[in-house]
């Protein structure tokens, strides 16, 4: 009997420990395209079934037709969802395509596909913006992540305190910015500023300028310069601020009519305001919120920090 128990118990605790965790069953479904969503005549949103693997991805492995038209695909990238792609296309018109291809999930399970989709001439007026930057400390060079492709051809940049840096686009969502040489590198113990003035998508619209903080030391504790910009009676909504001492060394962009500087030090410093058609200037200190009156003046910005 007491074998018998023995036995059972041994049993027991074998087929216990044996089935903590079943097997995981490898995923042998295949993608499928679900819809195309023609955004505008540049953009095309394909949605599949799952997951797709983006990174083996390339505009070779589809084709769009139209009769005996075939629609160039310039690039695609991952839209929102991980299940979704972006097609950048040439123009396109309000026919009916067809598009022939092939992806992979993340499974390496290959789908083959063939859907047609009604095109659009409607033009893409929606303005591109950051997805992601690089700033912060310890950096040395700032990397912008747009939402969509855009026009290579077309960025204005400057970095202050003045350093000579260039462009490299990576692809066409994302750029570098960083220096020329050596001789440009950004010192340590300074702060520097990137004004991203102009850049715009492959369709022309522009994105809202923006300014980016870099510092290549890695500890890292700044002070902090907050204002406002007045006209004589309402807040200028509207502007841009340079923070200097003897040379310019920061700017930010006006938000609700204030803004922001990141310094080193407390001494004081000069901030100008300028806007459509005016110009304030004041001196102002690290933990002193002060209001800087603008009046009519043709001063350039440009002039000013170049």
């Amino acid at each position: 009997m007491r074998r018998s128990l023995t036995a059972i118990a041994l049993v027991v605790i074998v087929l216990g420990c044996g089935h903590k965790a079943l097997p995981l069953a490898k995923d042998r479904l295949r993608p499928s395209l679900k819809k195309i969503t023609a955004l505008n005549n540049r953009q095309l949103l394909f949605t599949f079934s799952e997951v797709i693997a983006l990174g083996s991805l390339t505009p070779d492995q589809i084709q769009i037709t139209s009769g005996t038209d075939t629609l160039p695909i310039l690039a695609l990238y991952p839209s929102l969802s991980d299940a979704e792609i972006i097609l950048l296309t040439g123009p396109q018109t309000p026919v009916e395509y067809l598009a022939v291809g092939s992806v992979f999930d993340t499974s390496e399970n290959k789908g083959n596909f063939q859907r047609s989709f009604q095109g659009t001439d409607r033009p893409d007026t929606v303005a591109p913006q950051v997805a992601s930057s690089r700033q912060g400390k310890n950096s040395r060079f700032y990397a912008v992540q747009f939402t969509e492709a855009m026009d290579t051809t077309v960025l204005d940049f400057l970095i202050l305190p003045k350093k000579l840096y260039a462009a490299a686009w990576i692809n066409l969502r994302g750029v570098m910015i960083r220096p020329v040489d050596s001789t440009q590198a950004p010192g340590l113990d300074t702060t520097y500023y990137c004004w991203l003035r102009r850049a715009r998508d492959v369709s022309g619209n522009e994105i809202p300028p923006l300014t980016m903080i870099i510092t290549p030391d890695t500890v890292y504790q700044p002070l902090i310069i907050r204002g406002r910009a007045r006209t004589a009676d309402t807040m200028l909504i509207s502007g841009v601020a340079v923070l200097s001492r003897g040379q310019p060394l920061g700017i930010s962009l006006l938000r609700d009519g204030s803004f922001y500087f990141e310094v080193r030090d407390s001494l004081p410093y000069l901030v100008d305001v300028f806007g459509a058609a005016v110009h304030g200037q004041r001196e102002i200190t690290v933990g002193r919120e002060d209001t800087v009156i603008v009046v009519p003046d043709t001063t350039q910005l440009d002039r000013f920090i170049r």
